[in-house]
């Protein structure tokens, strides 16, 4: 059987924009464009623009490994 998705589970697999990335991480764009050219979090190029998008679930995962 399969399982079924909750919203938790949607919300980890979104995308978000710049902006939103920085203001779940609490950082600067320039902090989290330096983050990801040093391969802390993978950052994914979308559009003719080649625009930055982040996962929820990965910004998630640098937050919880970076927990201090």
């Amino acid at each position: 059987m399969a399982k079924k998705s909750s919203k938790n589970d949607d919300r980890m697999d979104t995308f978000l924009t710049m902006r939103e990335a920085c203001d779940v991480l609490r950082v600067h764009s320039n902090t989290l464009r330096r983050w990801s050219k040093a391969g802390l979090v993978k950052e994914y190029r979308i559009g003719v623009g080649h625009h930055r998008r982040f996962r929820r679930s990965d910004l998630d995962a640098l937050i919880v490994e970076h927990r201090g």
